[in-house]
């Protein structure tokens, strides 16, 4: 199961550790782990959030990293 953007930053951090998300360095410095919370929260919202306006596609090719 997915994050929510209603999660409280807990549940968040949960699931990022729960899911290999975040780095044991960063567990470890609460400045660190504050930005890759709310970094990881912000991007939830983006994807809750986004709907597509109908714009034509991009005219060149894409590649993606996984």
């Amino acid at each position: 199961m997915f994050p929510a953007r209603q999660d409280a930053d807990e549940q968040l951090l949960t699931w990022m550790r729960t899911h290999g998300l975040i780095a044991e360095h960063v567990l470890g410095d609460p400045d660190p782990l504050e930005m890759a919370v709310e970094i990881m929260g912000a991007d939830i919202a983006v994807r809750d959030t986004f709907r597509h306006n109908g714009a034509r596609r991009a005219r060149w090719s894409t590649t993606a990293a996984t």
